[in-house]
């Protein structure tokens, strides 16, 4: 077995597809080789159909009137190798979700961090200088037979009638499926809002379900949906606040519960990843800024609590992943160049190994 890491970088320096070989009996990654070094890699994902992974390109570069924000397919076979690239159609792709089918993925962008300005009458008839931002849409891809990506056939742009002040345009970050369901879950940092969308088969095209607000400048992040309960719990990356969203058969959303994870209320504190334990029964957030992992309980009808924060020495953990068995977790500190390994403990708790190899911005992670 192998794990992936994807190397994403904002400067210049060796970008790409860092493979390692996976030792079942030790935890132990031992590099193999770096693939794509051009890419930057900020998210990676399997198909559950096929015998390919995904990965995105996140940037917002253009050169030359060529835009570099690319949504890339890779076979699985020993030579890991690139089967296709396609344009994402949006500045900094940030997850890829495909459907139960295996017909279709969905793409969500972040947006880039410029504007440019235009001008043109406000509401009294007067010339005034107007700011234009992205307008990052989710993008609806339909995949080929063999996994690839073939064309996009629908974009979706999350709007909300509720005044944003971060940044007056959408930011989604992230795209979740519920389990059997045609239904996903958009968190959106840049409308403060977490979005339900479905797909419509028979004219290849995204229908928006549901959305639900939070509080202004929370910036929901990342999401997880419980296989066996209704139930899809979101991080934000401006609070500490972790929503458990209750959801019925048709997308419909409502609050179930905010439990905030953290009394220290550091500025500086931005929570990254979300995730599963193997048996669904405990979450566990990353924690930027502090250096921590919240371990949070899940009891019999999903509520939360909180059970404690393990330091994660290392740095700022980017993403969190399981191994196969569930043995070890694995983290990534992009910026710190480190990849740490912790030991899970009577199925719950962590205990801190060590850092088991030092790359080039580690940002994703995936066993293959």
């Amino acid at each position: 077995m192998n794990l992936l890491i994807g190397n994403w970088s904002p400067e210049k320096g060796r970008k790409g597809l860092s493979i390692y070989e996976y030792n079942w009996s030790n935890g132990e990654i031992s590099f193999i080789k770096n693939i794509e070094s051009d890419v930057g890699i900020s998210y990676l994902v399997a198909s559950s159909s096929k015998e390919v992974f995904y990965a995105t390109n996140e940037t917002d570069t253009v050169e030359n009137g060529i835009f570099y924000n690319q949504i890339l397919t890779f076979n699985c076979n020993e030579s890991i190798s690139v089967l296709n690239r396609v344009s994402s159609l949006g500045p900094n792709p940030t997850w890829i979700c495909e459907d139960d089918k295996g017909k279709y993925i969905l793409v969500s962008h972040h947006g880039g961090f410029s504007h440019t300005c235009t001008v043109a009458k406000n509401i009294n008839g007067r010339l005034e200088e107007k700011l234009v931002y992205d307008e990052p849409h989710v993008i609806l891809i339909k995949l080929n037979s063999d996994g690839s990506c073939c064309e996009a056939t629908d974009a979706f742009l999350p709007k909300t009638n509720k005044p944003n002040a971060s940044g007056l345009m959408s930011r989604t970050h992230s795209i979740n499926k519920a389990i059997g369901k045609n239904i996903f879950f958009v968190c959106d940092k840049g409308l403060d809002a977490i979005f339900s969308i479905s797909i419509d088969y028979k004219n290849n095209k995204i229908i928006e379900l549901d959305k639900i607000s939070v509080g202004i400048n929370e910036s929901p992040r990342y999401g997880v949906v419980h296989p066996d309960k209704p139930i899809v719990y979101v991080n934000m990356e401006g609070s500490t606040n972790i929503y458990a969203l209750n959801y019925d058969s048709k997308g419909h959303m409502s609050i179930n519960q905010c439990l905030d994870i953290c009394s220290d209320k550091n500025t500086n504190i931005m929570p990254s990843d979300i995730i599963f334990n193997n048996s669904h029964d405990y979450i566990y957030v990353g924690l930027r800024g502090i250096k921590s992992i919240a371990i949070i309980r899940l009891d019999n009808a999903g509520l939360m609590h909180l059970v404690k924060l393990v330091e994660n020495p290392d740095g700022n953990p980017n993403q969190l992943r399981f191994s196969p068995d569930g043995k070890y977790l694995f983290v990534t500190n992009i910026f710190e160049g480190k990849i740490t390994r912790f030991t899970v403990k009577d199925n719950y708790d962590l205990v801190y190994d060590g850092i088991v190899a030092e790359d080039n911005c580690p940002a994703s992670m995936l066993f293959i």
